[in-house]
């Protein structure tokens, strides 16, 4: 099993917990928001126009007829979970349609009930029912009104000297994010007969989902699926980008068709690295089921080394897009490719990055090809545990276990069921979603067949709202709220809203609470105990302590220039925040007081050896500096498990998230992490390493059988 999320700890501050033993239990079940299609019937619906008519209706436990004529029962909402002050509306028979500018419903997340107490809490409706038999009510669900308008793009326009521009945009009143996508081709959107979001033509070099409104070229949000690293931007080349509405923090799922335009923008080098030419294969090859693919371009005489881009076309979240699957850098002109072990069917584009001394590089053109391999579809149905009906929303993965191979990203589910296509395989899928029990299950996928999962999740039945305050009472937006499991260990996370407020679904048990922020001393070791179907409101805000201090620095080449995009990370031993530098090679953190361990890395050059600063509440520490020196020797490969099948025969599977150390026979071990196809790379300086996997982020005591391929 992997372990769930990321454990944040801060200083303990003293916790005042109203807690309640009782057990709870809603009455019938509330649907969600449908409305009608063009044939008459209803069907589920996400996101809620403002003018459009929407239906809630709501059933027994067991999917009989409810009639609520004549039980005085209301819709009640609010726009913070389980707590209703906004609307109380008359609801009768066994559903009820509105139009969200009629009720007063401006955009924005509200959650509504439907019950028959007063009360406007769910706690309260809870006991009012305890003292009163014939008060009923519902689950909890969601309503997201989304906006007229998207995002007002400020920034970037024209041509940039800056290597790193800042992308700046105006808020969008009750949207929550925004999805950032910057594209090296013009492209357009679309909405199909569903209201579904459709780009057409992106090439997209960066996306980037935030709360904020605004991010430095090649941010990661790693909260979010769109992990993977930006190239430099390309001297001369004019760019493409928009900014989307998205009515769930860092869930493409929920992305608003509304859109605003397209704004263009050109970066300006004159010093910029020549374009590599491309030499092998020849552009629009076709493979089949071919072990291995070399990629080989012409030297660039001002290259540091090269990095060699391979992506996939396919339709991610009804947009047609290049998704990235595979990167590596060399100082060689060639580079050979496992393609058997990591490519499925489709069209594939690849190109060479010619980098610079200072992290920056030049992309060559690109070219095409095309690969055949044994394959079978796959049809997936995501349903609710308890009443069978479908669950839209979810993000769905589906992990490589024995052959096959494992998708970079996820499948983002917005209809009734979702169908594609892998490599022949056993594959393992999960079913994420907030307020839910993941979903599992395991299908194989047989060449030329289709193979049908359905995968089931519970609701979760107990929830916790509360808010996260300071020292003075005030709010603190994007604080990290952990709940930690007592009887398993896992752990659930949370961030606060732009209120403070909080809210996260859990099943019944004891939890130790710990919140963090940068720049505060946390809360750590707190309990709580949750009973089942018990929706608890915390009587009194979760304290942190602002503790600011501040360091910053600059990130050099041997040559004393500046170097863009490196990974810069702070870390006291238990929480690790990271930044890029930035286009100046500067980078800084605010973090809380203590003692911190500053670590350097780039692909391409060799790690610095790590610093530690000592930090005093209000320290600003300037000048912490660090130099990489460039020419690394690259050692790439990827990690494997290897499986058993179920006829005995053995295959091999993907490993991602395993540490990787290459241990000198002098100096400090180099440590890297796989990636969800089980590449790692590792810039070393030149002698003698042995390579060592380690499972240090899995918590099964299985011995594992683990193969690494190395490639220099």
């Amino acid at each position: 099993m992997f372990k769930v999320g990321v454990t944040l700890k801060g200083l303990g501050l003293l916790l005042c917990l109203i807690l309640s033993t009782a057990a709870f239990g809603q009455n019938f079940i509330l649907k969600p928001a449908s409305v009608e299609g063009n044939n008459g019937t209803y069907k589920p619906k996400m996101l809620l126009s403002k003018s459009s008519e929407f239906r809630v209706s709501w059933t027994q436990l067991d999917q009989s007829t409810l009639n609520l004529s004549g039980t005085g029962s209301k819709l009640v909402i609010g726009r913070s979970a389980n707590t209703y002050n906004a609307f109380a509306l008359d609801v009768s028979g066994s559903n009820t349609n509105f139009i969200p500018d009629d009720i007063g419903l401006a955009p924005g997340r509200y959650y509504a009930r439907v019950t028959n107490s007063s009360a406007r809490t769910i706690s309260e409706i809870q006991a009012d029912q305890q003292s009163n038999s014939d008060i009923v009510y519902s689950n909890e669900i969601l309503l997201l009104v989304e906006a007229d308008e998207a995002p007002s793009i400020i920034e970037p326009r024209g041509s940039v000297t800056n290597a790193t521009p800042t992308f700046q945009w105006s808020a969008v009143s009750g949207v929550p994010s925004y999805w950032l996508i910057v594209s090296s081709t013009p492209f357009d959107i679309v909405e199909d007969e569903d209201g579904n979001i459709a780009i057409e033509g992106a090439t997209i070099v960066w996306q980037y989902i935030t709360k904020n409104t605004n991010g430095t070229y090649g941010d990661i949000n790693f909260d979010s699926p769109f992990t993977v690293e930006a190239p430099p931007l390309n001297p001369g080349e004019e760019y493409s980008y928009t900014v989307l509405n998205v009515y769930e923090n860092n869930n493409p799922v929920f992305t608003s068709p509304v859109f605003g335009g397209i704004v263009p923008f050109t970066y300006v080098d004159p010093n910029a690295v020549p374009k590599a030419t491309l030499t092998s294969p020849a552009n629009n090859a076709a493979f089949i089921s071919e072990e291995t693919i070399t990629f080989s371009w012409n030297e660039v005489a001002q290259a540091q080394n090269y990095t060699a881009n391979l992506m996939q076309l396919v339709k991610q979240q009804g947009i047609d897009v290049t998704v990235p699957i595979w990167s590596s850098t060399t100082t060689n002109n060639l580079i050979e490719y496992p393609a058997i072990d990591n490519l499925k069917n489709g069209r594939y584009q690849w190109n060479v990055i010619s980098n610079n001394a200072s992290g920056g590089g030049t992309t060559s053109s690109s070219r095409y090809f095309t690969y055949e391999v044994e394959t079978g579809e796959f049809n997936a149905q995501i349903k609710s545990a308890v009443d069978n009906s479908t669950i839209l929303g979810v993000e769905l993965t589906a992990r490589a276990v024995s052959d096959g191979v494992s998708p970079v990203l996820p499948y983002f589910v917005q209809n009734s069921s979702h169908a594609d296509s892998l490599v022949v395989g056993t594959y393992a899928f999960t079913a994420v979603k907030e307020g839910f029990e993941d979903g599992e299950g395991e299908v194989t996928i047989r060449d030329g067949r289709t193979s049908n999962i359905t995968l089931n999740m519970t609701p979760l039945p107990s929830s916790l709202n509360g808010v996260v305050a300071d020292e003075n009472g005030e709010t603190v937006e994007n604080a990290s709220v952990a709940l930690i499991s007592v009887s398993t260990g896992e752990e659930e996370v949370v961030v606060s809203d732009v209120n403070g407020e909080f809210s996260v679904s859990l099943n019944e048990g004891s939890y130790t609470i710990e919140v963090s922020k940068s720049g505060y001393i946390g809360i750590e070791d707190e309990s709580i105990t949750l009973e089942l179907n018990e929706q608890k409101t915390l009587a009194t805000p979760l304290q942190i302590t602002n503790d600011q201090a501040t360091v910053s620095g600059y990130i050099f080449n041997d040559e004393g220039n500046p170097v863009q995009r490196a990974t810069v990370a702070i870390s006291d031993g238990t929480k690790t925040y990271e930044v890029k530098s930035n286009g100046l090679g500067v980078y800084q953190f605010t973090v809380s007081s203590g003692e911190w361990t500053i670590s350097v890395e780039k692909v391409g050059f060799v790690k610095p050896s790590n610093e530690t600063v000592s930090l005093s509440t209000g320290d600003i520490l300037q000048n912490q500096d660090f130099t990489l020196t460039g020419n690394a020797n690259q050692i790439t490969g990827f990690v494997r498990e290897r499986t058993t099948n179920e006829d005995g025969t053995t295959g091999n599977a993907a490993f991602a998230n395993i540490t990787v150390t290459a241990i000198p026979n002098v100096g400090e071990p180099i440590v890297t992490t796989s990636e969800i196809n089980g590449q790692y790379n590792l810039s070393l300086k030149s002698g003698s390493y042995t390579i060592l996997a380690e499972e240090d982020n899995y918590t099964s005591n299985e011995d594992r059988d683990l193969v690494i391929g190395i490639a220099i």
